[in-house]
């Protein structure tokens, strides 16, 4: 456990020194409102396609559970996909060339990939547990 907990420690540092980085590229370039979306739905576009992946691995490892543990899993695993599907429209609300947008655009990414990622792990500890 410690393991992971570095590991996902590392990602996050890794995930925040990009988006350090590609806002400052974003800028050095005075990159323009579209570019900037462009680059956020890419963002989100990457990151949903590994939320369905994730979440296709929950179900698989629920199956080894019981009826009972299954369907409680499974109502979990369906508000998380919930989730997921509406980070799309959260992000897509940067309608105006303002900092301020595209600051809080970035945010709602941010906060997404958190709630997946701690709502995830949540899933998959249940899981573990109930397997042993």
């Amino acid at each position: 456990k410690a393991q992971a907990a570095d590991a996902q420690k590392e990602l996050d540092d890794d995930w925040a020194s990009y988006q350090v980085a590609r806002d400052e590229y974003l800028d050095s370039v005075k990159a323009d409102l579209a570019t900037r979306q462009a680059a956020l739905n890419a963002e989100l576009d990457a990151s949903r396609q590994s939320w369905r992946s994730s979440i296709e691995d929950l179900r698989v490892r629920a199956q080894t559970l019981s009826a009972e543990q299954r369907a409680a899993i499974e109502a979990r695993i369906t508000a998380l996909k919930a989730d997921a599907d509406n980070a799309k429209t959260r992000v897509g609300r940067l309608k105006e060339a303002s900092g301020e947008a595209w600051k809080t655009a970035q945010k709602s990414l941010s906060d997404a990939k958190t709630l997946f990622d701690d709502s995830y792990a949540s899933i998959r500890k249940t899981i573990e547990d109930a397997v042993k």
